[in-house]
Parts: C-alpha cells; sequence; structure tokens
C-alpha cells in the first residue's frame, strides 16, 4: 500500500486496541527458543508474518479513526459472503513475487508441511491435469498453491489457493470487482480481475476467481481469461462444488 496512508493519517489508535494488538505480539516465542523442524515451516517464519498481520490491523484501525475518512473507509471494506473485503485503488503489494519466495514440494509432503487439513477436487474439466510434484508453500499466505495444467491447451490452467482462515484480516481487490454467490450453499465470493505489481493497479483481465470458507480453512480457486483458455464461469463453479470439507464444519 502506497505510503500516504503512512503519512497522512497521524492519530493515534484507541489505547485499548494498541495495548491488546502488542500484548499478542510480546507474547509469541522468541526464535531463538524454538528448535527448527524441517516438518513444518519455522517458528521464525510465523513471527514474521505475525508481524505482517498485525502491521495491517494497527494501519486499518487509524484510517478508521480519522474524522473525514471513516465514512469512505466503511464505504470500501465490505463483508461479501463469509469474506470481509477491503476496496482500493492502490495495489497492496502483496502479489509481489520478490517478497517470499515458495517452497516447491510434491503434495504429499506439503500436507505434512501444512498444519492445517485441506482438500482438493472431486471434479475438474477432461484435460486438466494435478502438478503434484509442483506445490507451492508460501508464508505470506500461511497456505499453499495448487495447478492443474492442460499441455494440449495453450494457456488453460485453474489454480488452487489454500489457507488458514483469517477473519480479522479483509481480503483487499480493486473497485467493483466482486459479487456474492454460494457454493454448496456456503456464502462465497467471486472476484473479477487481479492485482498487477509492474503496472501497480488493479486490472479487470477477463480472470476470476471464486473464494469461500470451509470450516477454518479459506479456498481460492481461480483461472484466466476464458477467451484466451481459461475456464467458464460454470466449470469454475462446478470445480468449487466439488471441493468438500476435509473435516466436518462447526
Amino acid at each position: 500500500m502506497k505510503d500516504k496512508y503512512l503519512h497522512t493519517f497521524r492519530r493515534q489508535p484507541d489505547p485499548a486496541f494498541a495495548n491488546n494488538l502488542f500484548q499478542q505480539i510480546e507474547q509469541l516465542p522468541p526464535a531463538s527458543t524454538i528448535a527448527s523442524s524441517p516438518a513444518r515451516r519455522t517458528p521464525t517464519r510465523k513471527i514474521r508474518l505475525a508481524w505482517a498481520i498485525a502491521t495491517l490491523l494497527l494501519m486499518l484501525a487509524l484510517m478508521a479513526m480519522v474524522p473525514g475518512v471513516r465514512a469512505r473507509f466503511e464505504d470500501v471494506l465490505k463483508q461479501v459472503g463469509q469474506m470481509t473485503i477491503f476496496m482500493t485503488e492502490d495495489n497492496p503489494g502483496f502479489d509481489d513475487p520478490n517478497i517470499v519466495p515458495d517452497e516447491i514440494m510434491t503434495l504429499e509432503e506439503a500436507r505434512q508441511q501444512v498444519d492445517f487439513d485441506f482438500s482438493l477436487p472431486d471434479w475438474v474439466p477432461e484435460g486438466l491435469v494435478l502438478q503434484e510434484n509442483d506445490i507451492r508453500i508460501n508464508d505470506i499466505i500461511d497456505g499453499l498453491r495448487v495447478q492443474w495444467l492442460d499441455e494440449n491447451v495453450r494457456g488453460r490452467a485453474l489454480n488452487l489457493l489454500i489457507s488458514r482462515a483469517m477473519p480479522d484480516v479483509p481480503y483487499i481487490v480493486g473497485p467493483d470487482s466482486v459479487t456474492e454467490l454460494t457454493i454448496n450453499d456456503v456464502p462465497a465470493t467471486l472476484i473479477r480481475g487481479g492485482w498487477y505489481p509492474e503496472e501497480d493497479k488493479w486490472k479487470d483481465d477477463g480472470g476470476r476467481a471464486i473464494r469461500w470458507q470451509l470450516g477454518n480453512v479459506v479456498y481460492h480457486l481461480s483461472t484466466g481469461n476464458e477467451d484466451f483458455g481459461g475456464l467458464s464461469d460454470q466449470d469454475l463453479i462446478k470445480v468449487a462444488e466439488s471441493i468438500a470439507p476435509a473435516s466436518p464444519v462447526d
């Protein structure tokens, strides 16, 4: 997000909010006191992720408290389906691949690496093949990325991002880019377009994604422009509906 937010909104947040936030941060164990394990992501990375989330929450709190900004802030912070959506014209920078590189592994290794259970689709369109030796783990999203490719049709691909639910952290999109729908009677969000870090803006390029939550896991299923090999809306919804909860939903 652009630096103007940090320099313009200078009023202090509510003291109770700030104290509670930093008490939670201080309770995180030092990385030096925890032995690392190859089977799980290292505690140091989790601490970095916690700091990033805390910074975002504090920034949003500061923005919401500035007179004259609060009304506009409420206009762009919306509940769509189960997701809290923050709409802005400013690229947050989270899609920059240079922030934290992915760890590439097999599907079996990925299931051991993340500390939550997840499901994959029971159905995908014919021709799409799961790239089970190219599963990507990323600490920023606290989850993994899975891909299906069609070797015979250029540009035909399906991507699935699976992450732990973080209900207090909004998902950041461009203006007028979301629509509410349901997946197996579960509220979901249809998102059109995406962030273009090199252009520093959101663009509706014909790509679509469906984002919804099952239990404590968020699924983000996406495909490219249908004119260039992407799935149709009907097929994208059908794939999403074939994903069952990994464990009973409370």
